[in-house]
């Protein structure tokens, strides 16, 4: 994947935003997304994904609309554009935007991806959001592909980005908090889209899933994608639909639970459609990301020997290699082997090479780390491991391009291979070592019994033009034991609800507990992304916040007769 910093491209680059009009830019789809910094501060990300067969754009920043009360509009900057086209084996034929990204003669499936962010941008004194949400968006008047095949483009070719934040009433409150005390994280998406596949007449799979720092429960669904405005719903031609915008989606269709799409392209064209993220904290909607994505089926130049590639096959690893989910209590170890089966091995002309890789909030950075992920001890991938141990025996060659969303965050890696004549199923082994810290997400939620953790697992030729794929999620439900986790705190038989107060609070929090003792307390205190900020014995019955930053905290507590595990919020 060819990167270029805004520095180094920004002067190759045409208008794509604002008042300013662009010509068949053949804009492919984009999302928003944003994260909390604390203090009431919110960075703000839009990513752009450029048909190379079209236009380029000139852009160094635009502006970010909203309905945030007294807040001008949010200026994001260009940081990054690269080339996400698909990789495959040849040298000379294959897809690419050209060696600035700036190619107008790239083929039909060659994409460039730009990146966007604000600084950070504080919301201090902004009201909670309305019962329907505040929407944030872009407003673009050119232009999407004029040759999309399933969507009326009668009213023209524009697109709008959009995404949606709400409201959270934390426990105890009865109306939601302002935008002062950062209560969310939105999901952003783990992967790149997939943009290009052939005609292959066979089922077909990819992942739109996203991942929530904060844990919270996420639902994944279709919606209408926006041509010039918020308000400028695009309408689906005869024989497609809102729940059916490509031919021939399997049975399966959407995974409401996971974001994985299945279906058999049949038809070569261009395809819109929106795939919406909704996320859950406590079961209150608290945002909504929306994917804007132009699907190109192409035509294989080898339409011929197309019957020579056939796609990577991922087997279920669940249930008699039946299923891809499973439940476990926290505290056991979970071992088990992803098999990728390619039996065309020969490819079209060479040996094809094959890449597998997993993302999800538990897979570690690289193999052999068990801490380097949000939510320790991480999971970890590799060729061959000791099945009695659980050891890391060997490491093969790591994949270049490790999956990141945001700076810093690394959410998985796998390894490229070749599979052989002989052997054309190829094993890796899945290794997590859980524990209680693995149900403490501090989701505002308290301590939680149930988590879900989703790893998506990727395998992908190098056949070219389009590589073939499969894609499947693994979804792993952690409980816990009988014996409530409590980090290192010991549990105890009584679980005793504690008078908190005042919370919010600006300087010192308080309690009492229903049943006073004087034997010493064990305190501890989570910020709102897990890190541990406070663990000491106390003979006090307060804690002074003064020097803590404005925000949501977790507090738990243990003395001889009392237990408490539950939230406070610092002004």
């Amino acid at each position: 994947m060819k990167i270029f910093t805004r520095f180094t491209i920004i002067l190759f680059l045409f208008i794509l935003f604002g008042n300013e009009k662009s010509s068949a830019s053949h804009v492919a789809g984009g999302e928003i997304t944003w994260k909390c910094v604390g203090g009431g501060q919110y960075v703000f990300k839009v990513t752009i994904y450029r048909n190379c067969d079209g236009i380029p754009v000139m852009l160094s920043s635009f502006p970010l609309k909203h309905n945030f009360p007294g807040i001008p509009d949010i200026d994001c900057n260009l940081i990054s554009v690269a080339d996400v086209s698909p990789s495959c084996s040849s040298s000379t034929n294959r897809l690419n935007c050209g060696s600035d990204l700036t190619s107008m003669s790239g083929l039909i499936g060659s994409v460039t991806r730009y990146t966007f962010q604000s600084s950070p941008i504080s919301l201090v004194g902004v009201p909670a959001p309305p019962a329907n949400g505040y929407t944030i968006y872009t407003q673009t008047e050119c232009c999407r592909p004029s040759d999309i095949l399933n969507i009326n483009t009668s009213g023209g070719f524009a697109q709008t980005l959009r995404a949606k934040m709400y409201g959270f009433i934390a426990d105890g409150n009865t109306t939601p908090n302002n935008l002062s005390i950062c209560f969310d994280n939105a999901p952003d998406f783990s992967e790149t889209p997939n943009l290009v596949t052939y005609q292959y007449g066979k089922e077909y799979s990819f992942s739109n899933s996203a991942v929530d720092k904060d844990n919270d429960d996420l639902n994944y669904s279709f919606d209408y994608p926006l041509m010039a405005d918020i308000t400028d719903t695009a309408f689906f031609i005869p024989g497609y639909s809102i729940t059916n915008p490509i031919p021939r989606i399997s049975a399966n269709g959407l995974n409401n639970k996971t974001g994985d799409l299945s279906f058999t392209p049949i038809i070569a064209g261009k395809f819109l459609f929106v795939v919406k993220v909704s996320s859950r904290k406590c079961g209150q909607i608290v945002s909504e990301i929306y994917r804007d994505i132009t699907l190109s089926v192409i035509n294989d130049p080898n339409i011929n020997l197309l019957t020579l590639n056939e796609l990577p096959v991922l087997k279920p690893v669940f249930k008699n290699s039946t299923s891809f989910d499973t439940t476990i209590v926290a505290g056991d170890t979970l071992l088990f082997k992803i098999s990728v089966a390619d039996s065309n091995v020969s490819g079209i002309s060479s040996l094809q090479g094959m890449n597998v890789y997993v993302n999800g909030l538990a897979m570690g950075a690289e193999n052999k780390s068990l801490t380097l992920c949000p939510f320790p001890p991480c999971a970890i991938l590799n060729k061959d491991i000791n099945v009695n141990s659980g050891l890391i025996t060997s490491r093969p060659q790591l994949i270049t391009n490790q999956i990141t969303i945001v700076p810093g965050d690394t959410l998985g890696y796998g390894f490229s291979f070749q599979p052989t004549v002989s052997n054309p199923t190829t094993d890796f082994y899945f290794y997590w070592p859980t524990s209680c810290s693995n149900l403490n997400i501090n989701n505002s939620c308290g301590l939680s019994n149930q988590v879900i953790y989703n790893f998506v697992v990727t395998a992908k030729d190098d056949y070219c033009l389009a590589p073939g794929r499969d894609v499947r999620t693994i979804s792993v439900t952690l409980t816990a034991p009988n014996s409530l986790c409590f980090s290192s705190i010991n549990q105890i038989n009584k679980n005793v609800l504690i008078s908190l107060s005042p919370n919010p609070a600006n300087n010192v929090v308080n309690w009492i507990f229903q049943n006073p003792t004087n034997s010493k307390t064990y305190l501890e205190v989570y910020s709102i992304t897990g890190q541990l900020l406070v663990k000491e014995i106390t003979n006090d019955n307060f804690l002074e916040i003064k020097n803590f930053e404005s925000g949501m905290y977790f507090l738990k507590m243990k003395n001889e007769d009392n237990f408490y595990s539950g939230k406070f919020i610092k002004e």
